[in-house]
């Protein structure tokens, strides 16, 4: 019985490995999506500060600012999702033959995928959001 066990681990190391080696390259590519994402968002209230200080100058709220750059990350947090799935079924029956018992399409793993990446994003986009909401808008007035 052993010998039996053993011989079928041995078959089904390199699917093992290579199930292994995926599940490490989907993690790296959802850390570098999300730092992209931070980053991309991060940029674009620093360009955006001196405009953001005009706005909490004459009279913008602080929940103003927060909301329109948080919904400016899901946003696109929505457009990556949506080209994600559309591509999905694709890169999925090319898959298929890789990992046992995951058909082509395999919806709970999409929206696993989807969930957790609009959770990342949301708090990606707060973070930026915040960090707009405190603008001093004397001191960005003065930097222009």
């Amino acid at each position: 019985m052993t010998l039996r066990r053993h011989q079928v681990s041995g078959a089904l190391t390199l699917q093992r490995l290579a199930a292994s080696l995926l599940t490490i390259l989907g993690a790296i590519a959802f850390v570098v999506a999300s730092l992209g994402l931070y980053g991309t968002l991060a940029q674009t209230v620093e360009q955006r500060r001196p405009e953001i200080g005009i706005r909490m100058a004459l009279g913008a709220r602080d929940v103003d600012v927060l909301w329109q750059f948080t919904l400016r990350g899901l946003a696109l947090a929505s457009v990556g999702v949506t080209i994600g799935a559309s591509i999905y079924p694709v890169v999925g029956r090319l898959l298929k033959n890789q990992v046992y018992g995951v058909g082509s399409i395999d919806t709970a793993s999409l929206a696993v995928t989807a969930a957790i990446f609009a959770i990342v994003s949301g708090a990606a986009s707060f973070a930026t959001a915040l960090r707009a909401a405190r603008v001093d808008p004397t001191r960005s007035i003065r930097a222009e």
